[in-house]
């Protein structure tokens, strides 16, 4: 037995150290969930009502020379919708351009845990490890802008664990083009840390921090500049900082409020969290804290900039400023549960927690696990009461300001006390 044990765990090893074999791997779980979710990505509900349909209705709104931002409100960046006008301009208008783009970015998330594992000790444990949170890092109905927000941080974060915050800073500005909120903090922090960095190098020459600060720099002008041609300057001054968001937000009441509809809705029983993502997210952003700490007091006592520790530090200080000044309605957790992720996982497996590493990391994938009951049961009832190739069928012109569609059911769905997490949070890009 012992032998056979260990030669599984050869095997396993050996394949866990190919990146082509790791992102097969990742990449066909992020697939399976993906079609295993169909009734959910051909929502009727956020494809005619909510963002989706908003965002594929700003196509037609550019077409009556409306300017985002100053003519129709708008609260996102301007880069997603030049993306979605490029996909719309080569594939036609509808939602199954908008899919395409959901199946790309998710194999590029794919693209970015495969070349994570590689960073860690272990690189099976960590196979194994991003395996079982498959169901937490992939959103599988994504609001566009914001699966380019996502990738900007992570592969901004990647590119930090690797040494290089000048193409870092460079990706996290095309972040915040997308939507002025968390890749605007980052972009931030990370100006901060390549001048901390030319200052703790000692070669403190303007040639030097110019060549760090370059990428970054030249991205965004090149970028704003390409999007007022295309947009308009007053849309640009209107969607690059988080003003109208933030304005939108206060109106509605989002905030802490809302954190608690998500972590423990009314009539639950005490046990709603071990049955939800609410648990882990709990026992996740107290470590991502506790990570944090440690990695601030180590880098200011030895005065450096460690790469891993530098990472964690970045997850911790913007899953605080998401939680503390940037949430919104009670769903919105589902878009930045992956940098929690991260940002924990890169703890366990850096901080020198001793013998406990490993039962810590099983804890944190067993409440993973638990959590995604919930989805596994919303999922399966969704199969039950949608016809899922009959749930959308748009106009090929549903008009400037609305999209007109209709469904196919079995029979009608059983109404529902709230949103599901992985269905993401209920905002209007466009009205």
């Amino acid at each position: 037995m012992g032998r056979e044990m260990s030669l599984a765990d050869g095997f396993a090893a050996r394949y866990a150290s190919r990146p082509n074999v790791r992102l097969l791997l990742i990449a066909g779980a992020f697939l399976v969930i993906f079609a295993a979710s169909w009734p959910i990505v051909l929502s009727f509900d956020l494809w005619v009502f909510k963002d989706r349909a908003s965002f594929l209705n700003l196509d037609y709104l550019l077409d009556e020379h409306f300017e985002l931002g100053v003519d129709a409100g708008y609260s996102y960046g301007l880069l997603p919708v030049l993306v979605q006008h490029l996909v719309f301009a080569v594939f036609g208008r509808g939602y199954w351009p908008m899919i395409g783009c959901t199946v790309g970015a998710l194999l590029l998330g794919a693209v970015f845990w495969a070349r994570l594992v590689g960073h860690l000790p272990d690189a099976k444990v960590g196979l194994v490890a991003v395996l079982a949170l498959a169901p937490i890092l992939l959103w599988v109905n994504p609001n566009f802008p914001y699966s380019l927000v996502l990738l900007s941080i992570l592969f901004a974060l990647l590119f930090v664990l690797e040494r290089r915050l000048d193409l870092a800073m460079a990706v996290s500005v095309l972040g915040w083009l997308s939507v002025p909120s968390l890749p605007l903090v980052l972009t931030a922090l990370l100006f901060l840390l390549i001048v901390v960095q030319w200052w703790l190098d000692g070669e403190r020459s303007a040639a030097v921090l110019a060549r760090q600060l370059g990428p970054g720099v030249v991205t965004f002008v090149v970028a704003a500049a390409l999007l007022a041609v295309v947009f308009g300057a007053r849309s640009l001054l209107a969607t690059v900082l988080p003003i109208r968001g933030a304005a939108m937000y206060k109106s509605v009441h989002y905030g802490l409020p809302q954190i608690l509809v998500f972590l423990h809705p009314g009539g639950e029983r005490p046990t709603y969290c071990l049955s939800n993502r609410a648990g882990w997210w709990i026992a996740s952003t107290l470590a991502i804290f506790a990570f944090s700490a440690w990695a601030a007091w180590r880098s200011l006592r030895e005065r450096s900039l460690e790469p891993r520790r530098t990472v964690i530090l970045l997850c911790g200080l913007l899953h605080a400023f998401f939680v503390f000044v940037a949430y919104g309605p009670s769903t919105q957790h589902v878009i930045y549960d992956p940098l929690l992720a991260l940002g924990v996982l890169l703890g366990l497996c850096f901080v020198p927690l001793g013998a406990h590493g490993r039962s810590l990391l099983a804890v944190f994938l067993g409440l993973a696990v638990l959590g995604d009951w919930a989805q596994v049961r919303e999922t399966e009832t969704a199969w039950r009461q949608t016809a899922p190739w009959q749930a959308i069928t748009c106009c090929p012109r549903p008009g400037p300001t609305s999209c007109a569609a209709s469904a196919g059911t079995r029979k009608p769905p059983a109404p529902t006390r709230r949103r599901q997490p992985w269905q993401g949070p209920a905002l209007s890009a466009a009205s």
